[in-house]
């Protein structure tokens, strides 16, 4: 054993406990066995101060922290007996089907705008023709159209960027 896997398994053994500066606690028994090998060997730094287990309990004991419940981990958050796929495919699996809704609210909206413009190129080649109530009835028709897709379409952009955002923050390397 040398003195870095004696400070992991102090480590390790001092996450048993309810301690939250198990970091702390283990940063300081590094300089203090480093200033002890000055002096001794690593045997004799051992014997003076326990094995990981010993020194973690006496840590526990010093500070007052006591010991994580055995089981609070196996019991599922909120009664849920769902079991959970990995994160990493979860996450593709979304950003797929975040860039099929993305693709399909374009389409929408640049069809929309073909006929947006369309219908206005056709207003003004009929509007001597037909009234001017119909006219205008038919330009406004196609620009809240225009409007409403544009909605749509920016809705969908918004959706990604948010979505893929929540999604890279929880470590997700590949974003498209």
């Amino acid at each position: 054993m040398n003195k870095n896997t004696y400070l992991d398994s102090l480590y390790q053994e001092l996450q048993k406990y309810d301690c939250d500066s198990v970091v702390k606690h283990v940063t300081e028994y590094d300089y203090i066995i480093s200033d002890m090998l000055e002096d001794d060997n690593f045997d004799a730094v051992i014997e003076k101060l326990g094995t990981a287990n010993e020194l973690a309990a006496s840590i526990a004991e010093e500070f007052a922290y006591e010991l994580k419940k055995a089981n609070q981990f196996d019991e599922p958050i909120l009664g849920s007996k769902r079991e959970y796929t990995d994160p990493e495919t979860r996450n593709k699996t979304l950003i797929t089907v975040i860039n099929i809704f993305f693709v399909i609210g374009s389409i929408i909206y640049f069809i929309s705008v073909a006929t947006t413009v369309f219908g206005l190129l056709l207003a003004a080649m009929v509007l001597p023709i037909i009234s001017v109530a119909t006219a205008v009835f038919l330009v406004l028709a196609t620009l809240s159209s225009a409007v409403f897709a544009l909605a749509i379409f920016m809705l969908a952009l918004n959706l990604k960027r948010k979505l893929i955002l929540n999604l890279s923050s929880n470590n997700v390397s590949e974003v498209m």
